[in-house]
């Protein structure tokens, strides 16, 4: 067995060689590997809250509305984040035609395609510190990581800005190595994708930026590296491309959105723990291992390879990229696995340069370490698959047992090969696992109609939409994803509101969450009218914890809706 992996190892070796000798080749190869991770979830994945509601939420209504500067969630402003994931969701549902009517996997485009990008923009990016097959390396572990499937299924930001990064971190690069000093394309499109950046999710890409920045000056003793970016012309195209719409929604909001997204959002999450996501010191040392599974372990054994290289380029600059970003969320107190996406580029770069080089590859002690690392985090990935139907529905999934199983399997090969130090033979491997169980987390798990409760809402309403014009009316029920589902006229009702149900108009349809609202027999006593029952929808709301039951109603005495029950 051990001749087997070796030769194994070898194959795959020169597979990379080759392959990365062929640019196109290699291209082709990443934009594959993250299609498969992505693509089958990006339409089964039902709509989840609340973030990703209120995106879409808020792109619906910019379509509907015609206003395009502005971000709300119905009559509520959405001022969080800038305006450019919106435009870029718009973008796709103009495209294809559906527009405001898109479903949402249309939404989810700029995601997908931002991690794609991102995927292929590394292997360009990177490629001065590693050399092509280094930066090959370096674009399957953005394409095929467990965050970069979590956040190029569903329709935020963090995609998206991940490819904007990986441009300027590109751009950045050449500009710090060049020995030329004038405004050319490269330092045109550093700042071209700094402006899209800020954009896409305001501040972050400039965190990026200067940690960078500040990590190479620090390095050099110099500001060198600030000078060659060549700030004064690069501010002004900067501002050209991002100040007109901040000048805009300033005015718009009067001034409102700076409260918002700075006071609020940005420094709320620094300051306090925002939506309860909060975290101890060293919370993504801890979730690193899940979140950049399965690659994770090889920058902890490409760790003493930096070390011994660490005056350099190659290692001040991925150092520069990582450990300032990391240094800030760290200490931030709000904290979520995604927050530190941006950096897994320079994770795959690491990993590419340390498997290239001629370095020594023994080091028993961390290879066992790494091992159960990639366990525990496999594991866990597998265990979801194979496992998570029971978790949600109760029964056991065929499919998902025979998919977690086939992945755990080549999970325990490549843990072996990692121990025997085929370093490219447990590429291979965990590839594969990667590439069979990823993709069966959206498509497969997480589809349940368990998780898709706005989901059976809106289907049952729209069985009615022939007999009615009215919106739906929720009581206790007040996820986003509804409101994008059923329609942006939805109504949100209080229970001290259902008195209003007897004078509604006809045709009037009532969505009731029975666990947060109350039974059928109390709001037929508080609306003081008899209901009908038209539909019962069960499911999980994870925002709100637990199994949920609700109700699709309507007055008894409602004639209007009789020709659509029959």
């Amino acid at each position: 067995m051990l001749m087997w992996l070796h030769r194994f190892d070898e194959t795959v070796a020169g597979l990379i060689a080759r392959l990365s000798a062929r640019p196109l080749y290699a291209y082709a190869l990443v934009a594959l590997i993250a299609t498969i991770v992505l693509l089958p979830g990006l339409a089964q994945l039902p709509v989840t809250d609340r973030d990703e509601g209120r995106y879409v939420l808020a792109s619906k209504q910019m379509m509907e509305s015609g206003d395009y500067i502005d971000i709300r969630n119905q009559d509520e402003p959405r001022w969080k984040k800038p305006v450019g994931i919106y435009w870029l969701q718009v973008v796709a549902a103009k495209i294809t035609g559906f527009a405001e009517a898109a479903p949402i996997w249309v939404y989810r485009l700029p995601s997908f395609l931002g991690i794609v990008a991102a995927s292929l923009l590394t292997i360009w990016a990177v490629r001065p510190l590693t050399g092509p097959p280094g930066a090959l390396i370096a674009g399957i572990v953005v394409a095929s990581a467990v965050v970069s499937l979590g956040e190029g299924s569903i329709a935020k930001t963090d995609a998206a800005l991940l490819a904007t990064c990986v441009a300027m971190q590109g751009a950045l690069l050449r500009a710090w190595r060049s020995e030329e000093r004038q405004f050319d394309r490269t330092r045109a499109l550093f700042w071209i994708a700094l402006a899209l950046g800020v954009l896409i999710k305001g501040p972050i890409i400039l965190l990026l930026a200067l940690g960078t920045l500040g990590w190479l000056c620090w390095v050099e003793r110099d500001f060198d590296p600030v000078r060659q970016v060549m700030p004064w012309p690069g501010i002004a195209l900067f501002a050209v491309i991002a100040a007109p719409w901040f000048i805009a929604i300033g005015i718009v909001s009067d001034g409102a959105f700076y409260l918002a997204s700075v006071g609020d959002d940005l420094l709320g999450k620094v300051g306090d723990s925002s939506n309860n996501h909060g975290g101890p010191y060293g919370y993504y040392l801890m979730t690193v291992w899940i979140t950049f599974w399965p690659w994770a372990v090889l920058a902890l054994l490409a760790l003493p390879f930096a070390w011994a290289n660490r005056d350099s380029d190659a290692v001040h600059f991925l150092f520069g990229w990582v450990v300032p970003f990391w240094l800030v969320f760290a200490v931030t107190t709000t904290k979520l696995p995604h927050y530190i996406l941006p950096i897994l580029p320079a994770f795959g770069a690491l990993i590419g340069l340390w498997i290239t080089s001629e370095a020594p590859k023994r080091r028993p002690v961390l290879q066992g370490v790494a091992a159960l690392l990639f366990l525990i985090g496999g594991g866990a990935v597998a265990a979801l698959v194979a496992g998570g139907g029971f978790l949600l529905d109760g029964r056991l999934d065929p499919l998902g047992l025979v998919l977690g199983g086939v992945g755990a399997a080549l999970i325990l090969a490549a843990a072996m090969a990692l121990i025997l130090r085929a370093i490219y033979g447990f590429g291979a491997l965990a590839l594969a696992a990667a590439l069979i169980l990823l993709p069966s987390i959206t498509a497969v798990t997480l589809a349940s109609p368990k998780l898709d409760l706005s989901g059976q809402i809106a289907g049952g309403y729209a069985r009615y939409a022939a007999c009615t014009t009215q919106p739906l009316h929720t009581i206790g029920y007040r996820e986003p994803s509804l409101v994008f589902l059923a329609g942006t006229e939805t109504t949100f009702m209080a229970f001290t509101d259902a008195h209003l149900i007897a004078s509604a108009p006809e045709g009037t349809l009532f969505a009731l969450d029975t666990a947060r609202a109350g039974s059928l027999m109390d709001l037929e006593t508080a609306a003081g009218v008899p209901m009908v029952v038209l539909g019962t929808y069960d499911g999980i709301n994870y925002n709100r914890g637990g199994e949920t039951r609700v109700l699709l109603l309507a007055r008894a005495d409602d004639a209007t809706l009789a020709a659509c029950r029959d």
